[in-house]
């Protein structure tokens, strides 16, 4: 997956693309059967989840931003510059992500809570017994 992200794994591209689906279909079976390699229940991973819908939305604001602003600034074939632009569009993303998560997503979660229509058992019972 490393080699992958470098851009430096070619087989053919439709190879390509096979060999990631499997890793990360193994990867997932992995998790859901609890018998992967690597373990990924970890609290660092739960708040990924959380704000991965902002990791989503905004990964492609940062790589955008990012280009526009280090256009000339980097040499295409220096390995540094490629781990350099990695780390900068990973860090970017996973910032910009929790704050939104923090500032945006959380006042709206907790305006979901508080208009959620819970029916009790009783409500549950007195359906039941209409049917």
């Amino acid at each position: 997956m490393i080699l992958a992200a470098v851009n430096r794994f070619h087989l053919a591209n439709i190879i390509n693309h096979e060999v990631m689906a499997c890793l990360s279909t193994a990867l997932i079976i992995g998790q859901a059967q609890r018998t992967g390699l690597i373990n990924l229940d970890i609290p660092v991973m739960d708040y990924l989840g959380k704000i991965s819908y902002g990791i989503y939305v905004i990964h492609p604001l940062i790589i955008f931003s990012l280009g526009w602003i280090l256009n000339g600034w980097l040499s295409k074939d220096n390995a540094l510059h490629y781990v350099l632009v990695y780390l900068l569009c990973t860090a970017g993303t996973l910032l910009t992500a929790h704050l939104s998560y923090q500032y945006w997503e959380k006042p709206f979660l907790r305006l979901k809570r508080r208009y959620m229509r819970v029916r009790s058992a009783a409500s549950r019972e007195e359906v039941h017994l209409r049917d």
